[in-house]
């Protein structure tokens, strides 16, 4: 009898229901990859030096500003994908500075989140919807008094500020690196050129034109 199970109509009728019920799995993982692959959420990233990304922070004296103390520089951060993202970070992987015709590292830098705009001691963003973004504080120029001469710096927006002063920048042009993470996303990194000068102005229409940044090709 089992010499002949291919002419028994039960055994097949098991092989198909098998058959049937491997497809349907693997139909079903397919289709939730490729649900996950379309409607994943997606990383865009803004920066430039107008406004918004280039605002100031003043003190106000009768609601007019008194003195401008830093211009902050941000970058936007926007879910351009079909699902939200969750707790979402942006972290300084390494800054490099232009010495010559090469950019070189500078050392002891440790990756470090940087803050969300308007929300001083916050570095992580619990979910940010399709279509919609936040802005992280990549650092703010500010004035310095050093040997009776004042100098415009840029101080790094981390976590954590080391006591050696490597988030401290002088003029100069430097290279960026920052990795961009969510709990349901690839880590992304992406590198911009900053350069600015050792000048200053409250204005902000005259400041950023001592200021530039890009995306680094």
């Amino acid at each position: 009898m089992c010499d002949n199970w291919y002419s028994d109509p039960q055994w097949w009728a098991i092989i198909v229901a098998l058959l049937v019920s491997v497809m349907g799995s693997l139909t079903a993982i397919f289709l939730d990859q490729l649900k996950g692959y379309f409607y994943r959420p997606l990383f865009e990233i803004t920066i430039s030096t107008e406004d918004p990304f280039l605002v100031i922070a003043y003190f106000a004296k009768n609601f007019e500003v008194d003195r401008v103390i830093h211009h902050y520089l941000r970058l936007k951060l926007a879910n351009s994908g079909k699902d939200s993202m969750l707790d979402v970070a942006a972290t300084i992987m390494e800054v490099q500075k232009l010495k010559g015709n090469r950019f070189e590292k500078v050392q002891a830098f440790l990756p470090t989140n940087i803050e969300i705009s308007g929300m001083p001691g916050q570095f992580y963003y619990s979910r940010i919807h399709p279509q919609l973004y936040c802005f992280f504080d990549i650092g703010n120029f500010q004035q310095i008094y050093e040997n009776n001469k004042v100098h415009t710096i840029f101080s790094l927006s981390l976590a954590f500020k080391p006591n050696i002063g490597y988030h401290i920048l002088q003029a100069g042009e430097y290279k960026i690196i920052i990795a961009f993470s969510a709990n349901n996303c690839e880590v992304i990194k992406k590198a911009f050129l900053l350069k600015f000068e050792d000048n200053w102005d409250d204005d902000f229409l005259k400041m950023k034109e001592f200021i530039s940044i890009k995306e680094a090709n």
